[in-house]
């Protein structure tokens, strides 16, 4: 089986992609190289990574407990969540924050106690300000090209020199991934620092998974998202055998399928906001996000969550309409219900 998904990939082009540190210049190249400065004004405070999420879990509460009773719980806990969420948010901000103006400190060359050999070398200063800007201030960057500045940047040697540019580095790979995949970088070295034909490949097979954990999995005719991820999986599994005993990987080998078609879900929503709808129509594929949320979420979850949603003649669904509907408050399923 895994032979036939390998030679159905090859067929549709989707492996043995050349990825080298040239080619990771060459995609940062079209992108300024002046020095970019922050500001504690800049609209980047939306949430990453917590934003309260509508896929949770009702709590189960009494059979007997009436119907307002219900709506009002539910909105307490909804806005205990969102409060939460927002105080997680802004403690994430702020980290991040801090460590792109400690980067740009550091590219300025006015870190405290900073001499002329302490100073980064160009590439370096440069590689890290167009990092800082993008995540700043450009939001129409998807996940999977943000990370693949955040991973071309602690691959520099500067960064594997300087703790500091490392550990903010780090901070700022925080932010752009899920948290089950940050603990897998946080536990297991998947730098990948040469250019020979091995580490070509450990590159190209890193590059392919994370992206498709990223939210661009994609899937040829004839297979489907498990068997391409379990392509992927094996694959990670060969050229980083350190993995074998990490235990924040087990969760990611568990859960692959899950997280990246979840990616897929919010690449659909973000599209939305980076790109402030360049078709200017304000819609969304209905279907599109139908079909993603059931293989997310299942049947009985993704039809909860587009519950009441209505597509045009054209088959879209406004994105208004769709923000209502993912900020709903999470049903409360009864013990009655639950025993059914």
């Amino acid at each position: 089986m895994a032979a036939t998904v390998t030679r159905q990939l090859c067929s549709c082009g989707l492996r043995r992609s050349r990825i080298t540190a040239g080619t990771v210049a060459r995609a940062v190249s079209p992108l300024t190289s002046s020095h970019t400065s922050a500001s504690l004004s800049s609209r980047f405070l939306c949430p990453r990574r917590f934003f309260w999420n509508p896929f949770a879990s009702g709590v189960i509460g009494s059979a007997s407990v009436t119907r307002d009773a219900v709506e009002q719980q539910n909105a307490e806990q909804h806005k205990r969540m969102v409060e939460k969420a927002h105080h997680g948010a802004h403690l994430e901000n702020e980290q991040l924050l801090g460590a792109c103006l400690d980067l740009l400190e550091v590219c300025s060359s006015n870190a405290v106690g900073s001499t002329p050999s302490g100073t980064l070398d160009a590439l370096a200063r440069d590689r890290i300000c167009i990092l800082v800007k993008v995540i700043l201030h450009d939001h129409h960057r998807s996940p999977a090209e943000q990370f693949d500045l955040v991973y071309a940047a602690l691959c520099l040697p500067a960064a594997q020199e300087r703790r500091q540019v490392q550990r903010c580095l780090m901070v700022v790979l925080r932010s752009v991934v899920p948290e089950t995949l940050y603990r897998v970088f946080e536990s297991v070295n998947l730098l990948v620092l040469h250019d020979d034909a091995h580490s070509l490949r450990q590159r190209e097979v890193l590059m392919q998974f994370m992206h498709a954990q990223l939210g661009e999995l994609r899937v040829p005719d004839g297979l489907t998202e498990e068997e391409v991820l379990s392509v992927y999986v094996e694959d990670m599994k060969a050229m980083f055998p350190a993995l074998a005993t990490c235990p924040a990987w087990d969760v990611v080998e568990l859960d692959a399928t899950t997280i990246a078609l979840k990616a897929k879900l919010f690449a659909l929503l973000s599209r939305l906001c980076a790109e402030l709808d360049k078709d200017k129509t304000g819609k969304v594929k209905l279907a599109d996000l139908r079909s993603t949320a059931e293989r997310a979420l299942g049947k009985d979850e993704s039809s909860y969550l587009l519950q009441g949603a209505q597509a045009d003649k054209n088959g879209k669904i406004a994105y208004a309409q769709l923000a209502a509907l993912l900020t709903r408050p999470p049903r409360r399923r009864s013990v009655t219900a639950e025993s059914e």
